[in-house]
């Protein structure tokens, strides 16, 4: 069965030779998407528009299904494999990697050994994840830099 990304591959190849890119194939999907088609139904119109033959409708219309059936029945069947869209949403966020994951306690370790630059530091790796944690290690950060600062002045003194 075609998959959403080999569609997506179809519809870039088209876009390419039409001298377009992968920017233009992104803003009509988006397009798409705010007119309320799901991901799928974006995809599965757009490569309609530009006329990418899929064998699955061309198969479904010559068992006698009319053409609105076909792309219904073969909508369904893409729309079971959503998690090639998970992967084409993710893609370039790095946070894909540490989705509902709890932070470790070890992160306290960088702002008690580097002060208010390690606790910046684990506040902005851990604030998507755990923002009340993200808060506990800038502070942690921020009374081990103050505690530096008083006890260089009294032994400066």
């Amino acid at each position: 069965m075609t998959t959403p990304r080999e569609l997506q591959t179809k519809l870039l190849q088209v876009y390419t030779q039409k001298g377009k890119g992968f920017s233009e194939l992104s803003d009509d999907l988006a397009l798409l998407r705010k007119q309320g088609y799901s991901r799928v139904e974006a995809l599965l119109n757009l490569a309609f528009q530009n006329n990418i033959d899929i064998e699955e409708i061309r198969g479904l219309e010559e068992q006698g299904l009319s053409r609105e059936e076909a792309k219904l029945r073969f909508l369904k069947g893409l729309e079971r494999t959503k998690e090639f869209y998970d992967v084409l949403d993710n893609a370039h966020s790095e946070s894909v990697f540490r989705r509902n994951a709890t932070p470790s306690s070890l992160w306290y370790i960088l702002p008690i050994a580097l002060g208010l630059i390690g606790g910046l530091i684990a506040y902005v790796y851990v604030r998507d994840d755990d923002s009340e944690m993200a808060k506990d290690l800038f502070t942690v950060g921020l009374i081990v830099f103050i505690i530096n600062v008083i006890l260089f002045y009294l032994f400066l003194l």
